[in-house]
């Protein structure tokens, strides 16, 4: 029993370990930024903050978002909420381009910028920023949905590499049909070039004859 408080304690002290280092704070105001996968593939970005003692008036939050993720439902601003003690919450969600995965990978890793907190304390402002947080999404198929999931993942992964393919195979055919009619009407060119030689090495044969022919006689 005392063996597995002990391991008790020591969970919640690496929790409280991760917890705190992923926390921003200026001594008065902390704030944490983390994201969360839903279960219906999108995922649930969560800003709080509080303060040590005291309020912290007019706070302002801003977030950004990398390229290959979209805004769903939210705000990336939250204005004008003062904070205290207790921990103030602001959500929004966001959805994954699907460009960002292929056939092959099926999973990627994102990481999403800083948030950035402004705030008034007894009328002097003051700034802070989270850390920035890496999370690794997955290409999301809706289960119970497996026709349109299988045209999805077609649309979205097979599609595309086999267009690729066969427009490689076109071009490639394309350029073999060409490297043929060209060696084939050099070939033509040679043939004829060849024929008209050996029409004109025959006639000066020819010519050549008929002025011996004709020397004999006299």
């Amino acid at each position: 029993q005392n063996l597995a408080m002990r391991r008790c304690w020591v969970l919640l002290a690496l929790l409280a370990f991760v917890a705190a280092r992923d926390m921003a704070s200026d001594g008065f105001l902390s704030a944490q930024k983390t994201v969360a996968r839903d279960a219906d593939g999108s995922y649930t970005v969560t800003l709080k903050y509080k303060t040590t003692s005291g309020a912290a008036e007019d706070v302002r939050v801003r977030d950004e978002l990398p390229v290959s993720l979209n805004l769903v439902s939210g705000s990336l601003v939250f204005l004008g909420q003062n904070g205290g003690p207790e921990w103030t919450y602001h959500t929004y969600t966001v959805s994954i381009d699907n460009s960002a995965f292929s056939i092959r990978e099926r999973n990627t890793t994102l990481e999403l910028p800083p948030a950035h907190f402004a705030y008034k304390r007894s009328g002097a402002e003051h700034h802070l920023q989270t850390d920035p947080v890496t999370f690794y999404p997955e290409l999301h198929i809706p289960v119970g949905h497996t026709r349109a999931s299988l045209l999805i993942a077609f649309f979205v992964l097979v599609l595309p590499v086999l267009s690729a393919v066969t427009l490689s195979k076109y071009f490639h055919d394309s350029a073999l049909a060409a490297a043929r009619r060209e060696k084939s009407r050099a070939d033509a060119e040679a043939a004829a070039l060849q024929a008209s030689a050996e029409a004109e090495k025959k006639q000066k044969m020819q010519e050549r004859r008929e002025k011996q022919g004709g020397a004999h006689r006299r």
